[in-house]
């Protein structure tokens, strides 16, 4: 056991080593990248809306809903031409997205009241999102998308009670 112990931390100092003295990891990049990817046209447009109760009790965990829709069209293009820092995706994007809200960044206010549950590996097969408010008041809750263009939500508004 003793031997065990100080073969661990001597693996533990040896992976430890110095400031600088490794570099720091790189992205992993693939071998080899697709040939031709897909690159949104300028008449993609993206829509999500958002969807919960109107009403809250003070530390009730409500369910949050959202749908996102694309439409538009998509460019096939050799990726070789496209200019560095262009999205593109491998695929194209379009149609009608039941269950997005674990996929979209929140904005609640007023800020700091709220608390956004965490999903874990166990909630792998949900894909909505709950929220619970600390203070009673009148909460606006609007959800965003940068897939695969930036848009926003509807408003929600929430009147949390005692």
């Amino acid at each position: 056991m003793k031997q065990l112990l100080v073969l661990s931390l001597a693996l533990a100092v040896a992976a430890c080593g110095e400031k600088g003295d490794s570099p720091a990891p790189e992205l992993q990049v693939p071998e080899q990248l697709p040939e031709f990817g897909y690159v949104a046209a300028p008449n993609v447009k993206v829509s999500v809306e958002i969807r919960g109760p109107s009403e809250a009790k003070v530390d009730e965990w409500i369910t949050l809903n959202a749908t996102r829709t694309v439409t538009g069209d998509w460019v096939r293009t050799k990726l070789s031409q496209l200019p560095e820092g262009t999205e593109w995706f491998s695929k194209p994007m379009s149609g009608y997205e039941r269950e997005v809200a674990d996929n979209l960044g929140w904005r609640i206010d007023p800020p700091n009241l709220a608390r956004m549950d965490v999903p874990t590996l166990a909630d792998a097969d949900r894909h909505d999102r709950r929220v619970k408010f600390s203070k009673p008041g009148t909460y606006a809750i609007s959800g965003f998308s940068v897939v695969p263009t930036q848009s926003y939500s509807n408003k929600l508004t929430i009147v949390v009670r005692p």
